[in-house]
């Protein structure tokens, strides 16, 4: 089970990625984030295991019940490069989230 900074960082990357704020993450949402961390993951797979209702996003709970069910610990590469990533931007007074916009 994640720490309570791991969910603390889990929490953050939801609602970066969701850059429209509609409270769901969309695959290419979710593609942004990988891509601005420079990660190549298998979205899909992902999307297929997270997404119970099949819309083709998902809810923050969904998200939650994902990382909850599989006990999923953010693999430490990629939850330091989220940390780098946050940091970088409260260094020159950006809303890191607002980084997230800035992806193609």
């Amino acid at each position: 089970m994640p720490t309570n900074q791991e969910w603390d960082v889990i929490k953050e990357t939801f609602r970066g990625a969701d850059e429209n704020k509609d409270g769901f993450i969309s695959r290419n949402e979710l593609q942004s984030v990988f891509s601005l961390l420079g990660c190549d993951l298998d979205l899909q797979c992902l999307m297929d295991a997270a997404d119970k209702n099949a819309d083709g996003r998902l809810c923050y709970e969904e998200f939650i019940d994902f990382v909850k069910a599989s006990q999923l610990r953010m693999p430490g590469e990629i939850e330091a490069l989220i940390s780098a990533k946050i940091e970088e931007c409260k260094s020159v007074g950006m809303d890191w989230m607002a980084s997230f916009g800035s992806i193609g």
